[in-house]
């Protein structure tokens, strides 16, 4: 029987149906919160101190994996490792390797090109998002992964309003419609999220 944890879901957050890949003794959300808060922290400190020239991340399907390996190990024995399980968001996993290379295919093509890097950042985002190749986390990795961006290209970050790890209900709402927005092939309501929550170093 899959271990399981007390409490509702957030609005938009990936279900944790089963738990077994949890390494930590851990009984409620906030309890999972806290340990992964912990580990982020740390997969923080490593590439905000490691990311010293644009030149310093090569944006590849191996750097998107090993972020979320960073950012999860210490709690989830599967972070790092793409799902195998379909989820009612996200590609099918056969698929997942496949866009993951399109996507840095396609990264590289708009950074080749000279795209704003602001556009460049929604753009990112949402194909991380999308994609969802994990089975826990994605939100968060594809926030982290785009801040790296941008924090390499123009010294600057996305401040989100998160709480606990998870964007604030109002704002919340206006992020998920953007997303699906971006779903559909209008990236404008992600691009103006982007722009309105931008920090200068």
């Amino acid at each position: 029987m899959a271990r399981k944890l007390s409490q509702s879901t957030p609005l938009g957050a990936t279900p944790l149906d089963d738990i077994s890949g949890l390494k930590q003794d851990l009984s409620t959300r906030e309890e999972l919160f806290e340990a992964e808060f912990i580990n982020i922290n740390k997969a923080l400190t490593k590439y905000y101190l490691n990311l010293s020239s644009k030149e310093a991340v090569k944006y590849d399907m191996h750097f998107f994996l090993r972020v979320h390996k960073d950012m999860f190990c210490d709690v989830w024995n599967w972070a790092g490792k793409v799902r195998s399980v379909g989820f009612n968001v996200g590609v099918e996993p056969y698929k997942i390797s496949t866009e993951l290379k399109k996507l840095e295919e396609d990264f590289s093509y708009w950074v080749e090109k000279g795209r704003d890097a602001i556009e460049i950042s929604a753009l990112l985002h949402h194909r991380l998002v999308w994609i969802h190749p994990f089975s826990n986390g994605n939100g968060r990795w594809a926030r982290l992964i785009t801040n790296l961006y941008l924090k390499g290209e123009l010294g600057a970050y996305l401040e989100w309003p998160e709480d606990e790890l998870f964007i604030e209900k109002t704002f919340r709402k206006t992020y998920l419609a953007a997303l699906k927005e971006a779903d559909q092939g209008n990236i404008q309501p992600l691009l103006e999220i982007h722009k309105k929550i931008l920090k200068e170093k």
